[in-house]
């Protein structure tokens, strides 16, 4: 009984201090993916200040990045021999395991790597999801998200269409002669205004819940497979939302670009004089504002040098393209 009793104890003490690790990004990963190395973000309380390891014959931990923040964790995970599962990532600290958190792998679906994407001869269709069909009214208006409020008579306001009112549509689009849809973004833009639009994500791996769940995104992908057409996905690389998490706390000293003046409280937008990519005799001081200025004050321009960040995005990319079974991306 006393054994049983320790145990328990112990158990509910690694449950305890998982609860410092707040996000693991990507939160799983594949066997038989092409990139079978990943970089895994870890991010909690002072988590750089424990060793992580695993010990698996089938998994290799083969780099541990820190950065300045001490709430964040880098850890490179060789899975080129991994098998579908779960496995063990362990937190050290002075030589006791203190957190214990369970990493999966899934099965890749069968004929991933024969996935055609868009091309020439596609009739594409795009949507604003919350401008088309609001096909579940329940979710228009979520508790604890920034802004709660449905009004279709401002043009900035969410009007309450959704990933469910696309999929109830997916007849009309087709006999219209479409053969992909391209839905503006859908991932979560916890904004204090104007989040209807999609393009200032607060997190990269979460679908926004007024546009419903990561089952319904998947469904849509499913719906328009079975018509033999494909779905297309807005995602956006260049900046975040000013609501993103990482803003609370960023990664590393350069994660967006113009950080110590945003950290100075002056943002400094882009010029949007766009020609300077390919323009010969354009000023450098046009050319670095163009390239590395916010898009507005609301949206932080991320830094694509940091390898560490550029490793992320890519990684992000390629989980999405392998969790909805795309048939394109459209890069913002």
């Amino acid at each position: 009984m006393k054994k049983k009793y320790f145990l328990l104890l112990l158990l509910i003490g690694f449950q305890l201090q998982a609860q410092q690790i707040k996000k693991i990004e990507p939160p799983h990963w594949w066997s038989g993916m092409k990139l079978n190395t990943i970089e895994v973000m870890v991010y909690g309380e002072n988590i750089a200040q424990f060793t992580p390891s695993i010990k698996n014959e089938n998994i290799t931990l083969s780099a541990i990045k820190k950065t300045e923040n001490p709430n964040y964790l880098f850890l490179n995970i060789d899975l080129s021999q991994a098998t579908p599962g779960f496995f063990e990532i362990q937190f050290f600290k002075k030589k006791r395991l203190k957190i214990l958190y369970n990493y999966e792998i899934k099965e890749r679906k069968k004929n991933s790597e024969l996935r055609e994407g868009f091309n020439s001869s596609d009739a594409i269709y795009l949507i604003t999801p919350d401008r088309f069909v609001n096909a579940n009214t329940s979710n228009d208006i979520v508790k604890g998200l920034n802004e709660e409020r449905i009004d279709r008579s401002d043009d900035y306001a969410r009007h309450g269409g959704d990933i469910q009112g696309i999929i109830n549509g997916l007849d009309y689009i087709e006999e219209m002669g479409f053969t992909a849809v391209w839905p503006t973004p859908v991932l979560i833009n916890d904004m204090k205004e104007s989040s209807y639009h999609g393009y200032a994500m607060t997190d990269f791996y979460e679908v926004d819940p007024r546009f419903g769940t990561l089952e319904e995104y998947i469904e849509l992908s499913n719906q328009l497979n079975s018509k033999g057409m494909k779905l297309i996905m807005d995602q956006v690389a260049n900046h975040i939302g000013l609501e993103h998490w990482w803003m609370k706390d960023l990664p590393t000293s350069n994660w967006v670009n113009f950080q110590k003046e945003f950290l100075n409280n002056n943002t400094v937008i882009t010029n949007h004089r766009r020609t300077t990519n390919q323009d010969f005799y354009a000023a450098n001081a046009d050319k670095k504002l163009m390239r590395e200025g916010w898009f507005v004050s609301a949206m932080p321009d991320l830094n694509q040098n940091n390898p560490l960040l550029a490793t992320y995005l890519i990684q992000n990319s390629i989980w999405w393209v392998e969790t909805l079974n795309l048939g394109g991306i459209r890069q913002d």
